[in-house]
């Protein structure tokens, strides 16, 4: 029993201590919490019911959250940055929650019906109307797009916030660890970003959903490629550091690396450049024969073959240009890493020449 309450004292200190080492934990936690509430999940499909029943999933976790927060760094500590701090697990669980996607639909489905997975566009779920109309499929596939990127944005403005904090105080000893790691080794640091999105894109793609909609399928797909790109390059940025011109420069470039490894694992995916380059309408579905492969399923089915051609054309586009920034980075990552060799090898040259000189003159 001593060593129970020693080691939870011991966790406690520590999650006190690292706001980061806090915040990674909840996260993790509370993504794994949602993965075990999405299975159980049933919207009731009543019109009056869907916003009240929904919004439950939003508010409670994030309250029950907020106020565990707030008890173990000490309630006692009521400070602006104690609060702040207190509310990142909370936003977490509302950035979990929109890229599901099943909440946000459920609270804006405005019919009754029965709830059950859209056929051909597994895990997605909806509302199937009494009365069935394509009409309502297609909008509730509109949904879990938007609700994709209200969650890309609101990941963007939390890391954001962040990396202003990160770059403002450097009281975090674990995270002032990380920072000199990153620093003095950038393919430790390029490797890690690496495998996490790696990851992160095999989870995201479960849930994205093409809206299947002229004039939005840019948009949409140009944020899956934009905000998560733009968010490991601040953060790459932030943790290098730069302390003057040459050092700055050579930071920028570094930290484009981990932005660059996103835009290539998404290229090899090829759903996001395909969605991009969609210009009709229709239901977003697996292609049969070709899973795990999705398009957007025209409702005109006089061109059914002509699309669905383009579609699979699109993705070996994609894949094509994924290996193509794959090869320019690894070249240009090779050329630097020659000429700073060749730069310490002289360096090393000149210091010896020196200290000959110095013995001579002696």
């Amino acid at each position: 029993m001593a060593a129970q309450k020693q080691w939870l004292s011991t966790l406690l200190t520590e999650i006190k201590k690292s706001p980061l080492s806090s915040n990674l934990a909840f996260g993790l936690v509370l993504f794994c919490f949602e993965k075990i509430v999405e299975v159980e999940f049933a919207c009731p499909c009543s019109a009056n019911l869907n916003p009240l029943f929904a919004s439950l999933f939003f508010v409670v976790p994030a309250v029950i959250v907020f106020i565990l927060m707030l008890m173990i760094k000490g309630c006692c500590k009521m400070s602006a940055e104690y609060i702040c701090d207190s509310f990142v697990p909370s936003i977490t669980w509302l950035i979990i929650v929109f890229l599901d996607g099943r909440y946000y639909v459920c609270a804006r489905t405005n019919w009754s019906g029965r709830y059950k997975i859209i056929e051909g566009a597994e895990p997605q779920r909806w509302c199937k109307p009494h009365n069935m109309s394509e009409e309502y499929a297609d909008l509730s596939q509109g949904w879990y797009a938007e609700s994709q990127v209200r969650n890309n944005l609101m990941f963007l403005i939390t890391q954001i916030i962040d990396v202003v904090k990160m770059t403002m105080k450097g009281k975090d000893k674990w995270t002032a660890t990380v920072k000199e790691k990153f620093k003095n080794s950038p393919f430790t640091a390029n490797f890690c970003f690496g495998i996490i999105l790696y990851c992160f894109e095999k989870i995201v793609k479960i849930e994205f959903a093409c809206p299947c909609a002229d004039g939005w399928n840019l948009r949409i797909a140009a944020v899956f490629f934009v905000a998560p790109a733009l968010i490991v390059f601040m953060i790459m940025f932030v943790m290098r550091g730069c302390r003057c011109g040459v050092s700055c420069c050579s930071n920028f470039n570094n930290s484009l690396v981990p932005a660059l490894t996103w835009l290539i694992i998404v290229l090899l995916d090829g759903r996001y450049y395909t969605c991009a380059r969609t210009n009709w309408s229709g239901k977003y579905e697996a292609i049969e024969g070709a899973e795990p492969h999705r398009w957007c399923k025209p409702t005109n089915i006089s061109q059914l073959n002509q699309y669905l051609s383009k579609s699979q054309r699109w993705y070996s586009e994609s894949q094509v240009f994924g290996f193509m920034v794959l090869f320019v980075l690894t070249v240009l990552y090779c050329i630097s890493w020659c000429c700073r060799d060749t730069n310490a090898t002289e360096e090393k040259e000149v210091k010896e020449f020196d200290i000959e000189m110095e013995g001579v003159d002696l």
